[in-house]
């Protein structure tokens, strides 16, 4: 079902993923066989108050006042096979959540895949990415918006990866029943079986790398948002969000100057400004986040 801008807080297509990944400077455990990645998903103020500035009659005070949108954040652990350490122990080390996945898809005694999860593999040499955390704001979520961040973020994070390995559940820190939890990862397996994830053992989906399937997966749910992004004329819902603000936008007008990044697609290649049709242009959009890393050391 194809989302309606109408339905959702703001235009998707605003939507940055930011990638985070802190280490100590100094000598720690694991360095080389664990990474951890925490990827948020937000709408910067600038890019927002310069959407709202092409829509609306808002003064240049208002603009001014408009905050970044927290849409939601994930996390990803990724696990080195060549290195120095014993990947489950390094797995062992982070979560519980994710040490069970390591005991599912690693054979823990021998150091190595697990003999089904290697077989199930189309190139079974590389690294392991594990999805650990799909977490967005109440008023994001029921959109099919979730599929289409984390197919992203793990497009970004997966380089050199044989498979990305996920358990679904409930992961919003609610209290359920062991049937709640049955049910809502029946649920979830659902949802990630839209980017290309499979049942594996245990309540382990995997998704293979080295397929072309979630690629073509992920450029379907990238699309089903296209005809909805950027769209001429439309509204926003006018509602306070969590970690921001959306007004009503009800005509477009232009002359805010707040400094905004580009809004180009993530794999558009630079252009020339000259004679660039105008971004509210009305042309067809496939729905890919914009990026940004930011990688920081403490000591």
């Amino acid at each position: 079902m194809v989302p309606k801008i109408a339905q959702l807080p703001a235009d998707p297509s605003l939507i940055s993923l930011a990638y985070h990944y802190e280490h100590p400077v100094q000598v720690y455990e694991f360095e080389d066989t664990l990474e951890v990645w925490t990827v948020t998903a937000r709408i910067d103020a600038d890019v927002l108050a310069e959407d709202m500035a092409a829509y609306s009659d808002m003064d240049d005070e208002a603009l001014d006042a408009v905050q970044d949108v927290t849409v939601g954040r994930m996390s990803f652990a990724r696990v080195r096979m060549f290195g120095p350490d014993h990947p489950f122990e390094a797995m062992d080390s982070y979560t519980g959540d994710v040490a069970r996945i390591g005991e599912v898809v690693l054979d823990v005694g021998a150091d190595g895949w697990e003999p089904a999860f290697e077989a199930a593999l189309a190139h079974p040499v590389g690294d392991l990415l594990v999805m650990d955390r799909i977490i967005l704001e109440p008023e994001w979520r029921g959109h099919g918006l979730g599929p289409v961040l984390a197919g992203a973020a793990i497009r970004r994070l997966s380089q050199g990866c044989v498979a990305v390995a996920c358990e679904p559940g409930s992961a919003d820190g609610r209290e359920l029943s062991e049937d709640q939890h049955r049910d809502a990862a029946a649920t979830l397996g659902r949802v990630w079986e839209r980017i290309g994830f499979e049942p594996f053992q245990d309540g382990v989906h995997i998704l293979d790398c080295h397929l072309q399937q979630p690629q073509d997966l992920l450029a379907e749910r990238q699309e089903e948002f296209g005809p909805r992004c950027a769209a001429p004329g439309r509204r926003t819902t006018g509602r306070r969000l969590t970690g921001g603000f959306v007004a009503d936008a009800p005509r477009p007008r232009r002359g805010h100057h707040r400094s905004a990044s580009p809004r180009r697609p993530l794999d558009a290649t630079p252009r020339s400004t000259s004679n660039r049709p105008s971004r509210h242009a009305n042309r067809r959009h496939i729905f890919m986040p914009r990026i940004s890393v930011s990688v920081a050391s403490t000591y």
